[in-house]
């Protein structure tokens, strides 16, 4: 019985790892400032803000990844009827260190403000083509 444990457990972490190997590509919404999928409301001012955006890349070798994303974010003040809108973008690399602590650096904007972004996390995967990866982000700029 802790043979086949044992064997178990090896053979989820190869399903986990194989996600990072070169060649390998992946396409989802991430929860930065500059894409993932929003939306919020304050009742009493009338403003609501929602915004989408993907995030992609291409794996150049093991565990090094050349992501791009982009975005649509806008805000509504229904009291005076006007809409904000901007655009975003992030280009970069992300590393995952010993195929599950993501690392990255980006370039990223909104409009005509531009940023150069880091943030580091930790990938759970749950299943072979689908990953969590919570992390913190900082953006200089």
């Amino acid at each position: 019985m802790k043979k086949f444990v044992f064997l178990s457990m090896l053979m989820f972490s190869a399903m986990s790892f194989a996600q990072t190997e070169k060649g390998q590509t992946f396409l989802g919404v991430s929860s930065n400032s500059m894409t993932g999928l929003e939306y919020s409301t304050v009742v009493d001012s009338k403003v609501k803000h929602y915004g989408f955006g993907l995030q992609g890349g291409h794996f150049v070798v093991d565990n090094l990844a050349v992501i791009a994303g982009a975005s649509y974010n806008a805000t509504r003040i229904v009291d005076h009827g006007t809409t904000s809108e901007n655009y975003g973008y992030q280009v970069g690399l992300k590393y995952y260190l010993l195929k599950q602590i993501p690392v990255q650096v980006d370039y990223n904007g909104v409009d005509s403000s531009d940023y150069l972004g880091t943030q580091a996390g930790y990938a759970f995967f749950p299943s072979k083509n689908f990953s969590i990866d919570p992390h913190v982000r900082y953006d200089f700029g």
